[in-house]
């Protein structure tokens, strides 16, 4: 058996890479390692306890150590020296008071980093109504934020990890949703995302997005994932919808006026009458449109058309705009049959003309060939400024008045019908818009091939 007579206790203290001082009662140091000599400069053999505590906490340190001495307790307390701070263990054995200096500097600011960052995401929680999720499927353990504690309207400091929050509060008829995307993001491993509803603890129904994506958990399987309220902005979104049909209907009421007044300087009233009749109709269509997006139906109805008749239709119900504008109206369009929502499709139209005569000098062309339709006015132009910006709701220009939904509508519209909508400008020449009708269906086959400026001439 080897002979540890000769290993000190100067060379265990040694072993250590935290300072240790030991300190007799009167405050002598009677011992201390190297690395508490490089700690302190002061510090050497006979040394006292105030040759070493200096700054403002002295006090405070001297009154722990004296704590320690005269209550026999053992004490832990921070001791900041040189802009490092120690946690100091203080342990009395004996009258001699050992004392072990462990630097948490880094630990200290990585903490205060995490704090902030912990503020910030509460913050950021708080603005943006999102609450985070955690899943570890193996465990079947949760962690959810406090941002998903207000989402739920309840009182966080009763958290609960074995608690699936979302399956309580959940509204019943979003269960099936919810339970086809749960099986693509835990069995199948798929990135998710929609919208649900949930019913808070105080029973207010929310709107809610969320986006979930398969993690791996210390090793485990798990999921996470964020819950949005989007409760205020689908409201923002009724509103705009009520605006847009506005929009629409309005220019309905301008073409009913413009058939009021003729009804009343021309003989042929019972033409006019059956016109206003049809506007009407056209008004009440609208309104049967807006009360099945209200209900949430966004996908339209998709039925045979005849894509010339609806042309004529809208050509028919402008010919009395272009004649009190005094501009020429030129319908140019070919037979086609194909798949569409006739209802869009005429709205989309009627806001293109609608701008068109707004801007229009002299002439205006509706036509069409078997998969496309435009609108051409040969007015002042759309400036490079504003031709990025013209689809943007509420965006008007200083030679616009009104809500300036009428182009977005007509955009909204139609990525709704599958169709592509794209335009060409020239300032103070011409401005065209073409409406791709991207139906396979569409017959005939065949396309005639237009050279649009030379239909201005």
């Amino acid at each position: 058996m080897s002979n540890l007579s000769e290993v000190t206790s100067d060379f265990i203290a040694d072993l250590s890479n935290q300072a240790i001082i030991a300190l007799s009662k009167d405050g002598r140091i009677v011992f201390f390692n190297t690395q508490a000599r490089l700690l302190f400069e002061n510090l050497h053999a006979s040394c006292n306890l105030n040759d070493i505590v200096v700054g403002d906490d002295k006090v405070f340190i001297l009154h722990n150590i004296n704590l320690a001495f005269y209550q026999h307790n053992d004490l832990d307390f921070y001791w900041l020296y040189r802009k490092r701070v120690y946690w100091v263990s203080a342990r009395l054995n004996k009258h001699i008071l050992f004392m072990n200096f462990n630097d948490i500097t880094e630990i200290r600011r990585q903490s205060e980093l995490l704090h902030q960052s912990s503020q910030r995401l509460e913050q950021i929680e708080n603005l943006a109504k999102i609450g985070y999720w955690e899943l570890n499927s193996a465990q079947k353990v949760f962690y959810w934020s406090d941002g998903m504690y207000e989402l739920f309207a309840l009182d966080n400091k009763t958290k609960s990890y074995h608690y699936n929050l979302l399956r309580r509060y959940i509204h019943s008829e979003d269960i099936d949703l919810y339970r086809k995307k749960l099986r693509d993001l835990i069995i199948n491993k798929q990135h998710i995302d929609g919208n649900i509803r949930i019913i808070d603890a105080l029973g207010s129904i929310k709107q809610c997005r969320f986006s979930a994506m398969p993690i791996y958990l210390n090793g485990d399987e798990g999921a996470c994932g964020i819950l949005q309220d989007i409760t205020d902005y689908c409201r923002s979104s009724d509103k705009l919808t009520i605006a847009s049909l506005g929009h629409d209907i309005k220019n309905h009421l301008q073409i009913i006026r413009l058939y009021s007044d003729s009804l009343i300087n021309n003989s042929d009233n019972n033409n006019y009458a059956s016109k206003i009749a049809f506007q009407i109709e056209k008004i009440t269509l609208l309104l049967n449109n807006a009360s099945d997006l209200a209900r949430g139906d966004s996908r339209p109805i998709m039925h045979p058309i005849d894509l010339k008749a609806v042309l004529q239709e809208v050509c028919q119900e402008f010919q009395s705009v272009a004649q009190a504008k005094n501009i020429l109206l030129t319908c140019r369009l070919q037979e086609v049959n194909l798949i569409s929502n006739q209802a869009l499709l005429s709205s989309i139209l009627r806001n293109l003309l609608d701008n068109a005569f707004k801007f229009a000098h002299r002439k205006v062309i509706l036509g069409n060939n078997a998969d496309s339709v435009w609108v051409i006015d040969d007015g002042c132009g759309i400036s490079s400024e504003a031709q990025s910006r013209i689809f943007e709701r509420f965006y008007q220009d200083s030679k616009q008045s009104g809500w300036g939904l009428g182009l977005y509508t007509v955009k909204e519209n139609s990525r709704r019908l599958g169709a592509k909508l794209s335009f060409k400008s020239r300032l103070n020449h011409y401005t065209i818009f073409k409406l791709n009708l991207l139906t396979k269906e569409s017959l005939p086959k065949s396309k005639i091939c237009v050279n649009k400026e030379s239909l201005l001439n």
